[in-house]
């Protein structure tokens, strides 16, 4: 493991054949400059476990080819950039352990691959989302601050095979209907307010 200390390095931003940018545990600060993300054809971008700050950039969705997209642990704040969702070839999005918030959640079209997405450890509040392409395997939403009843339209999310919702404030009926989901593997409510009612 390396200690890089210092705020995020301009020279990636120079360079446009990067494919895989990887530079997770390290003491990296600062904010992401504004003209890395058009910069570059990047496949794999890799920041988690830094101490990046500020908000995200709009602009994120111009990695066109981005793939995995990995910015946890780190202090960004305020809301989801709405171009994340629509960047079509996105595989895995990991933003937990941050200070993101807001109650106006990402739309992903169907066509987007997106099969992994980790939100856990943030202050995301109001419903909880399913704006998510079909296709998608691994939900996790623990520890933020959604609240209301649990979605019946799960359901859509036909290939969910770990849903975690723990440490949040859900209330009301536990449905059945989280038996639709017949690849479900991993269900994590612990900590909510949620009954079975007979």
């Amino acid at each position: 493991m390396n200690q890089l200390h210092r705020p995020f390095p301009q020279w990636p931003t120079e360079f446009h054949f990067f494919s895989f940018l990887i530079l997770s545990h390290n003491k990296l600060s600062g904010y992401l400059p504004t003209v890395f993300f058009p910069s570059s054809p990047l496949y794999i971008l890799s920041l988690s476990h830094n101490n990046f700050s500020g908000e995200l950039l709009e602009n994120i969705g111009d990695a066109k080819v981005l793939h995995f997209l990995m910015l946890d642990r780190n202090n960004f704040f305020g809301p989801i950039p709405q171009s994340i969702s629509q960047i079509s070839k996105l595989v895995r999005l990991d933003l937990s352990c941050n200070r993101l918030a807001g109650h106006i959640f990402l739309v992903f079209d169907y066509q987007v691959h997106l099969l992994y997405a980790d939100f856990s450890s943030n202050q995301f509040s109001g419903e909880v989302p399913t704006t998510f392409p079909p296709n998608i395997e691994t939900l996790a939403w623990g520890s933020n601050k959604f609240s209301g009843a649990l979605p019946s339209n799960l359901t859509k999310l036909r290939n969910l095979q770990r849903l975690e919702l723990q440490d949040n404030n859900i209330l009301g009926e536990l449905h059945n209907c989280l038996l639709q989901l017949s690849y479900l593997r991993v269900l994590n409510l612990r900590n909510n307010s949620l009954q079975v009612f007979n």
